[in-house]
């Protein structure tokens, strides 16, 4: 249904085409799809509600042959850039002849009324005004980093992920990649903390439970089986008093009431259980000192550490870099001890990824130990060491560590900057290249202040600032730095809503 007046305008419900010049205005409501076709498209201004709509002039008009008008309610105004547009001069046409041919989609039958076709000299142009109200952004407390995706915590308990996800790691239902923010199924809110993996990832719920979801061909969703998930499955035996939670390549532990529990792949011994079989459902770590609850633990790629009070490390796994700390490179089925952070009361956070771990030391100092040939202990050299070692110049004020493949950042909370070193494809900063690494900490640019967190992947690190926004940067083709493209960033990207 529609009304037409003449060729200069079109308003009314209209479903189906309309032929002939246009000009004037465009108002009420089109379902379906309608075409505009012929004539020039000349002084057009959209208001009320759309579907699709395609104008193609046939001369030369206001608009570009072939113009598409997107799809949204409330679409731009056309809005002359001209200020001084000459008035119209008209030339009438015979008013038996009409221009345009309209057929209406329901009764009552309206026939088009002829009218004048109008000729502008000179036609002004026209620019796109949005009418359309941004989305807000949202607000977020927590952000973690898996090897190519990212998820983060809203403050308001949410989760949402971007980036690679053809195993389900994103948790919204689908094995695509996204470049911008998705919600979890099922956690818009009661969510504490979050940690990623290579292709999964695992939440804390308020209520102490603990959800994972993605790959799950060792188990390391932890719900009894190896079948894959796009959406969170709740961990066997985790529905309650659990604190931390860590999702490592292939595996994933927690702490529950004070005891380290671990699940997925154990090839090199990563469960800590004396065993190397894989398990589906969390298994205790065996080998803690008893009394000593852990307070702290952090899945690597091969290997696992944990902190229990009063700040005592302790790793097990694979041990070919020294990621142990012990003082060997002899692997272990169970937790040992790491050399040089005995008393490390401040070590609250532990963290570990491939083949090198680093902990926070009272009052806020770094050590770290393992594998440094891109200079990621931070101790101004490229030589490994089986022993945990101080990072340079970070000896106070250090806050919310956290390693990548071959680098390490972390938050200097006495000016709110991040702090990185290593391996400098993610490190941002203006000294380097990208193709040379820094032995030592340097500030990244962009997130020099008002920083709370700070996330690292294998190739991306991701920072929530002060005011609740989460900026990126490193490589980006999968998506995760989540600035709505699939490109890579050196300077640090905010995260679109």
């Amino acid at each position: 249904t529609g009304t037409v007046t003449g060729a200069s305008g079109l308003s009314g419900t209209v479903s189906g085409s309309y032929t002939g010049p246009v000009s004037g205005n465009l108002s009420g409501t089109v379902t379906g799809t309608a075409t505009l076709t012929g004539g020039n498209v000349t002084g057009v201004v959209f208001t009320g509600t759309f579907g699709t709509i395609t104008l193609t002039p046939s001369s030369s008009g206001g608009l570009p042959s072939n113009t598409p008008i997107p799809t949204t309610s409330g679409l731009p105004t056309l809005t002359p850039t001209n200020t001084n547009t000459p008035t119209p001069t008209y030339t009438p046409t015979p008013s038996n002849t009409p221009t345009a041919t309209f057929t209406p989609t329901s009764s009552p039958t309206r026939t088009p009324t002829p009218s004048n076709t109008p000729t502008r000299t000179p036609t002004p142009s026209y620019t796109l005004t949005p009418t359309n109200t941004p989305t807000p952004t949202a607000s977020y407390s927590e952000v973690a980093a898996g090897a190519d995706h990212t998820c983060a915590v809203t403050t308001t308990g949410g989760v949402r992920c971007w980036g690679s996800g053809p195993y389900g790691e994103l948790g919204n239902g689908s094995t695509n990649n996204f470049s911008s923010p998705r919600n979890v199924v099922g956690l818009s809110s009661g969510v504490s903390t979050v940690s990623t993996g290579v292709e999964s990832t695992c939440a804390l719920t308020t209520a102490g439970a603990v959800k994972c979801w993605g790959r799950n061909t060792y188990g390391q969703l932890g719900n009894g089986t190896t079948t894959d998930s796009t959406t969170p499955v709740d961990v066997t035996g985790l529905s309650s008093g659990v604190t931390r939670i860590s999702v490592g390549m292939y595996h994933a532990c927690a702490v529950v009431s004070g005891i380290a529990k671990c699940w997925g792949w154990n090839a090199m011994g990563t469960l800590g259980n004396g065993t190397t079989t894989n398990s589906s459902t969390p298994v205790d770590v065996v080998g803690l000192p008893g009394g000593f609850p852990v307070i702290s633990i952090s899945a690597g790629q091969r290997s696992t550490c944990s902190v229990n009070q009063p700040g005592v490390v302790r790793c097990w796994g694979d041990n070919i870099w020294g990621e142990l700390g012990n003082g060997t490179t002899t692997s272990s089925l169970t937790p040992v001890a790491v050399s040089g952070t005995s008393g490390t009361s401040a070590g609250v956070y532990i963290t570990g990824r491939a083949g090198h771990a680093c902990a926070l030391a009272s009052p806020g100092s770094v050590k770290c130990w393992g594998r440094n040939s891109s200079g990621q202990l931070g101790i101004g050299t490229t030589t490994n060491s089986t022993t945990a070692v101080n990072a340079t110049g970070l000896t106070t004020g250090m806050t919310s560590i956290t390693t990548g493949y071959e680098h390490t950042c972390a938050v200097d909370v006495t000016v709110g900057s991040v702090k990185c070193w290593g391996n400098d494809g993610t490190l941002s900063s203006p000294s380097f290249t990208g193709t040379v690494n820094s032995t030592t900490p340097v500030t990244i640019s962009g997130v020099s202040s008002g920083v709370s967190r700070v996330a690292v992947g294998d190739s991306h690190n991701c920072a929530v600032m002060s005011t609740g926004a989460i900026k990126c940067w490193g490589l980006g083709t999968s998506g995760q730095l989540g600035a709505g493209s699939f490109t890579s960033s050196v300077a640090p990207v905010t995260v679109v809503p």
